[in-house]
């Protein structure tokens, strides 16, 4: 046990209802840090129960994958059917598992729902989230399934060659796992999924989110390939963020329309029923609507791009970050933009630079 470790204990025995917050404020530390010594501390057996915990913020429950992510890059012209010389790296991934980390950078309490295998690469994700206080007590585990990974290729000029995806872990999700993970969660005001999991565990979130009084739903796909998991029912969807092809594939899916223009696309998702609807377009930025409402657009922030990895889902989490502190939608885009900003300009997926820190002073300017 640490030393900051043992003025947590001696607090909490002080006051066993004290916040994390509080916590947080007494160490002068962040309050992800503080969630991070108490996962450490109820490992230990140091505490039992949750009595110090209280209702800080807006529940949010983030559901999707978690997966690591390999990137291989040639020093030398491509030898197919040889051996190439090559630099190689790994790195946290997943749509789900980035929102969520991005959110406990901001101070709030996500808690992901994703599945796991029992091998090195679950193990390094359950160490990672247990120390940031990332919550993944509903999450899943399989042990005759690999953990989801990403392999991308690339040549000398960063150029792709070649991706693999082994995301076959998603599939073996049931809807009465999902039904089970909901009433384990309780009420929560987000729930926000990617599209990871199959279309019948697809259905069942959007079921027992729907069966939820209050709570709204945010649907972020992670592929075009993947939209056809996404169930008919827009009506039931609160928030839509995805990308300008994204938004071109699923209004041809939904309505058999042909379009590009980012109003028509608008206009077709959300007469289908979507709440409130973001199309992402790179360096254009963020064109956004709800529902009843004409078509704005906020250009992207002048960016010194060192790292497009993990850039959508910083915004995304800036979004829900802002939504779910009850801000309007453009506040909520601006939030989203200047966090893909920060992690634009940073070589992590998910940077520490947008923490609760970071947040407060967006929020004064």
């Amino acid at each position: 046990m640490n030393e900051k470790e043992k003025i947590i204990i001696e607090l909490i025995r002080q006051d066993p209802f004290i916040t994390q917050q509080d916590l947080a404020e007494r160490l002068n530390v962040s309050r992800s840090a503080v969630a991070g010594y108490i996962s450490s501390l109820t490992r230990q057996g140091m505490i039992k129960g949750r009595a110090y915990v209280m209702n800080e913020g807006p529940g949010i429950l983030i559901i999707g994958g978690a997966n690591m992510d390999r990137k291989i890059t040639l020093t030398e012209k491509v030898n197919m059917g040889d051996s190439n010389p090559a630099a190689t790296g790994n790195t946290r991934g997943g749509v789900a598992r980035n929102i969520a980390e991005n959110l406990v950078h901001m101070g709030m309490d996500p808690n992901l729902l994703t599945v796991l295998g029992q091998d090195q690469d679950s193990e390094h994700l359950r160490k990672h989230a247990a120390e940031c206080g990332l919550d993944l007590s509903l999450s899943l585990t399989r042990s005759d399934q690999s953990t989801g990974s990403y392999t991308a290729i690339f040549n000398p000029d960063h150029d792709l060659i070649l991706a693999a995806a082994d995301m076959a872990i998603y599939d073996t999700v049931m809807p009465d796992e999902v039904r089970k993970s909901f009433r384990k969660a309780g009420h929560c005001e987000w729930v926000a999924v990617d599209t990871n999991f199959s279309l019948e565990a697809m259905r069942e979130i959007l079921t027992q989110t729907a069966a939820s009084k209050g709570t709204k739903l945010a649907v972020i796909p992670v592929s075009a390939s993947k939209l056809n998991r996404i169930p008919y029912r827009p009506e039931q969807i609160n928030l839509l963020i995805l990308n300008h092809f994204e938004a071109i594939t699923l209004v041809k899916n939904w309505t058999g329309h042909v379009t590009e223009d980012e109003k028509e696309l608008m206009h077709h998702l959300t007469e289908e029923g979507v709440e409130q609807v973001i199309i992402t377009k790179g360096a254009e930025g963020a064109y956004y609507q709800e529902r009843g409402s004409q078509m704005r657009h906020q250009p992207a922030p002048q960016t010194n791009v060192v790292d497009v990895t993990g850039a959508g889902d910083a915004f995304s989490s800036g979004v829900l970050f802002s939504l779910s502190h009850n801000n309007p939608l453009d506040e909520a885009v601006r939030t989203g933009l200047l966090a893909a900003k920060a992690t634009l300009e940073s070589t992590d997926t998910v940077t520490s630079t947008v923490n609760e820190t970071w947040i407060k002073s967006i929020q004064q300017s």
